[in-house]
């Protein structure tokens, strides 16, 4: 990663949580790491037939912006970023 763009590369929150805005507490958390070490561009990956982190992103303001597949496992993956601040 270059020094303006940060990786967000797991969330992990346990079952039972996930319906309870834990995970949103979570990337939150990671976003505000991100922000306070000066980060432009906040993006994460995740397997394409995955429901929840879909829904967790883009309801907190991240965009697709690519897809690729794996060559080894040949699963589909989608990016997604999250412009924080305007690059000059």
């Amino acid at each position: 990663m270059n020094w303006y763009q940060w990786e967000i590369s797991n969330i992990c929150v346990s079952d039972g949580l996930i319906s309870k805005g834990k995970s949103k507490i979570v990337l939150e958390l990671a976003e505000e790491r991100a922000i306070n070490n000066g980060a432009k561009i906040i993006q994460t990956y995740f397997k394409s037939n995955n429901p929840f982190f879909f829904r967790l992103f883009t309801n907190n303001a991240y965009k697709e912006v690519n897809k690729f597949i794996c060559p080894k496992s040949k699963n589909e993956y989608v990016v997604f970023q999250k412009k924080i601040k305007t690059i000059k």
